[in-house]
């Protein structure tokens, strides 16, 4: 080859050198996923982090090592309880892992290291490489992630055992300023004075805006808003506050009979929800109580139990959903004659499943003899029977 050639080539190679060092560049990441209060437990938190990565353009080396750290700082390394990965891009039979939180510096660092088969590559598209999970206590601060600043350094090996390290990218703002908001204390419910009130206390709160209330008829059906610290002022939040808060709300637009259920859900100032409950509190003024939250779909009487019995026996029926609020139910004794013996229930009644006790007795207060008893169901149309035995 003529030193002209050599010289062009040369030239050339230095010219492409970086460009060839750019095009195999990896690049990675902190994405936050999500920041759940009051979850797995009142008083703890679950916050959710995505370690990417990206190799610019389309090259798509294959990985020999991958490796980083990130910082937490003192309050929420001192705060947290656990922190796991999971959902690995590189896979456990073919890579050695290196993973951990040193409590001491509050480093968080994982390290992929390739044994045998297939290397796993990075494309240009933005892709997880592990999910980290940090279970923490709930406190009034507000905390931060920054990368590690010290061994071990962002490092990034190719299948030819180049370096092809690019950049961490900035840490997004939800996870520099990560709110621990409010620490409830208790979430309870009443039926009083012609309503269902529900209060609940605050230990602390962080950025908190202020509190909605969600309602529904079963515990995992549709929740409906029905208050919000938007429309009433009763509901809002003390933003930041460490000292003890309670609060109320007083739901009046109920039925009588009927169960319901409850979630209190506090929004942050960057409107993010945390869910309390579901509770549930049962609408009695004074009418038979539902002993279940699960409307019926049709009239049922089932058989008394125990039966036999002496002296006291409990019947259970179920008032199906209708168009009308409440029905007039009767629940009437009779002997094998056909005489009223006892009525046990007359009133007006919601839909639900209700339990009544007959304990024997006449309607004049007398004991009732032994023998065979027929206790029957009427209310809209519907009748029903079933037949006792009172043996004593």
């Amino acid at each position: 080859m003529s030193n002209g050639k050599f010289t062009l080539y040369f030239v050339l190679a230095i010219m492409l050198y970086p460009m060839m060092e750019l095009y195999s560049r990896v690049d990675t990441r902190l994405n936050f996923v999500s920041n759940i209060y009051n979850s797995p437990a009142i008083g703890q938190g679950t916050l959710v982090i995505d370690v990417e990565a990206t190799s610019i353009q389309e090259c798509n080396p294959a990985i020999k090592l991958f490796q980083d750290a990130f910082q937490l700082d003192e309050l929420l390394t001192a705060h947290t309880l656990s922190l796991t990965f999971s959902d690995q891009l590189f896979s456990n039979s073919g890579y050695c892992y290196l993973e951990g939180f040193d409590r001491d510096r509050g480093r968080v660092r994982y390290m992929y290291i390739y044994n045998c088969g297939p290397m796993t590559i990075i494309s240009s598209d933005w892709i997880a490489v592990v999910r980290i999970t940090i279970v923490y206590t709930m406190t009034s601060g507000n905390s931060s992630i920054s990368w590690y600043d010290g061994f071990p350094k962002y490092l990034v090996i190719d299948s030819e055992c180049r370096d092809i390290t690019g950049v961490e990218y900035p840490i997004p703002f939800d996870l520099k300023d990560i709110s621990l908001p409010v620490t409830l204390a208790s979430f309870d419910g009443v039926c009083e004075k012609g309503g269902i009130t529900l209060r609940w206390i605050t230990e602390s709160e962080v950025n908190n805006m202020g509190f909605e209330i969600l309602r529904a008829l079963e515990p995992e059906g549709a929740y409906q808003n029905i208050a919000s610290y938007k429309y009433n002022p009763l509901l809002r939040g003390r933003g930041n506050s460490t000292t003890r808060s309670e609060y109320s709300f007083s739901d009046n637009s109920i039925c009588d009979g009927q169960m319901y259920w409850y979630k209190l859900i506090d929004v942050d100032t960057k409107g993010n929800l945390a869910s309390h409950g579901p509770i549930f509190v049962q609408a009695n003024f004074g009418g038979l109580p539902s002993i279940s939250a699960i409307q019926p779909g049709e009239f049922q009487l089932y058989q008394n139990y125990p039966n036999p019995f002496n002296p006291r026996t409990t019947l259970r029926f179920d008032i199906p959903s209708i168009e009308q609020e409440t029905l007039d139910a009767k629940l009437l004794i009779f002997n094998s004659l056909g005489h009223l013996v006892k009525v046990v229930y007359s009133g007006k009644i919601r839909t639900g499943s209700f339990e009544v006790e007959w304990d024997g007795s006449t309607e004049n207060g007398l004991p009732a003899p032994s023998g065979i008893y027929m206790a029957t169901l009427q209310s809209a149309g519907f009748t029903h029977t079933v037949r006792m035995t009172l043996l004593k």
